[in-house]
C-alpha cells in the first residue's frame, strides 16, 4: 500500500491542529503576552492609586482629629523658669497626645506644614531632653569647683541649687533674684551672678551649654511653626 505524503500536509487552516504558518504563531503569542501584561499593570496601577487615595483620606481624618487635641498646647509659648532646663509639663502633654499616632506615616502622605513641623518637633524634643541631662551632669561638677571663696559652706546643698538656678536665669535672661530659694540668710544677687558667670565660663559647661542652646532653638523654631500654621487654619487662637 502506498502512502500519499501529500495528504499529510495541511491544505486548509480549518482542518489543521497546528497553524499552517508558524511564522505568524510566535508574534501572535508575544502580542497576547504583552497585551495581558499591559492590562495587568494598568489594573495594578489603578488599584495602587485607589489604595493611596484611601490612605490619604484616612490620614487626613486622623490628623484633623489630632489637631483639635493639640490646640491648647500651642496657644502660648512655653515659659522659661529657673527650675528646669525644659518645660517638661508641656512636652509631656504633647508627647502623650501624639503617642500611638503614626505621624511619620501621615507626614509621608500629606503635604501639611504643621504636621511636618510636629514630626521635627518630636525629634528635636528628644534631642533637647538628652542635651539637658548632659548639661545637668556638667553643672553639678562646675558649680562645686567654681564656688566663690566668700560663699559659706553652710547649707551648701541649697546654695548649689541656687547656683544652678542662677545659671538658668543667666541663660534665659531672667532676673538673678529669681534664683534665690530663700530671701533671708541667702547669698547676695551679686555673689550669685558671679558664681553663675564662672560656671558658664567653664570649658566643659560652655560646650554642653552651646549644644543645649542649639537644640532648644531648633525645638522652639518648630513650636512657633506649628502655632503659626494652626492659627492660619483657625485651630488655635494666638496670644
Amino acid at each position: 500500500m502506498e502512502i500519499d505524503f501529500n495528504s499529510l500536509v495541511c491544505t486548509s487552516s480549518a482542518s489543521c491542529i497546528w497553524p499552517p504558518n508558524w511564522s505568524q504563531f510566535v508574534p501572535d503569542v508575544l502580542v497576547a503576552l504583552i497585551t495581558g501584561a499591559a492590562v495587568g499593570l494598568a489594573l495594578d496601577l489603578v488599584q495602587r492609586r485607589r489604595s493611596r487615595r484611601d490612605q490619604i483620606k484616612d490620614a487626613q481624618r486622623s490628623w484633623d482629629r489630632l489637631q483639635s487635641s493639640l490646640r491648647t498646647f500651642f496657644e502660648s509659648t512655653p515659659e522659661d523658669t529657673v527650675d528646669s532646663w525644659v518645660n517638661d509639663k508641656k512636652l509631656d502633654a504633647i508627647s502623650r497626645s501624639i503617642s500611638g499616632h503614626p505621624i511619620q506615616d501621615w507626614n509621608r502622605l500629606l503635604k501639611d506644614r504643621a504636621l511636618a513641623a510636629l514630626v521635627r518637633l518630636e525629634r528635636n524634643a528628644t534631642r533637647l531632653l538628652h542635651q539637658s541631662q548632659l548639661l545637668e551632669e556638667s553643672l553639678k561638677r562646675a558649680v562645686i569647683s567654681h564656688r566663690p571663696p566668700n560663699v559659706p559652706k553652710s547649707n551648701l546643698t541649697e546654695r548649689h541649687r541656687e547656683a544652678e538656678r542662677a545659671v538658668r536665669a543667666l541663660t534665659f535672661g531672667l532676673e538673678i533674684s529669681a534664683a534665690r530659694i530663700r530671701v533671708q540668710d541667702s547669698i547676695s544677687d551679686d555673689d550669685l551672678l558671679y558664681w553663675a558667670q564662672s560656671v558658664c565660663d567653664d570649658n566643659e559647661v560652655k560646650d554642653v551649654l552651646r549644644q543645649y542652646i542649639e537644640a532648644r532653638g531648633s525645638m522652639t523654631k518648630e513650636f512657633h511653626a506649628i502655632a503659626r500654621e494652626f492659627a492660619k487654619a483657625g485651630v488655635v487662637r494666638q496670644r
